[in-house]
């Protein structure tokens, strides 16, 4: 080992580093970052959510089931607002090509949160 690289290493074992305590402004963009990492995870943890149950939504789509009164009924409560604004979704989704729709029902569910709080 060089002369140098020994010097270096013996000074790095007997100082210890002194970091300065973070200034205001490093504290303010940790916390905004540490917001940001949190907002992040929630909205991951709520979209892990919502493809489970888009994905067994379509496991039971996939094999037949009877339309129970129950569907109806809850379909009934709608307004006829609503159910028209479904219908126009219902429309429109069919004109996306499928292998975006499901982007695009996310995307649409996500206009619907922001709304709602």
């Amino acid at each position: 080992m060089s002369s140098a690289k020994q010097v270096q290493k013996t000074t790095s074992n007997t100082f210890q580093k002194c970091v300065p305590e973070p200034d205001s402004f490093a504290k303010c963009k940790k916390q905004n970052v540490d917001f940001l990492n949190k907002t992040l995870l929630d909205q991951s943890k709520s979209l892990n959510v919502l493809a489970h149950k888009v994905g067994d939504a379509l496991l039971a789509t996939s094999q037949p089931v009877p339309v129970t009164s129950q569907v109806t009924e809850s379909v009934s409560l709608f307004s006829l607002d609503i159910k028209a604004m479904l219908s126009s979704i219902s429309f429109a989704l069919q004109k996306v090509p499928e292998y975006n729709q499901l982007d695009c029902l996310i995307a649409i569910m996500q206009l619907v949160i922001n709304h709602i709080t």
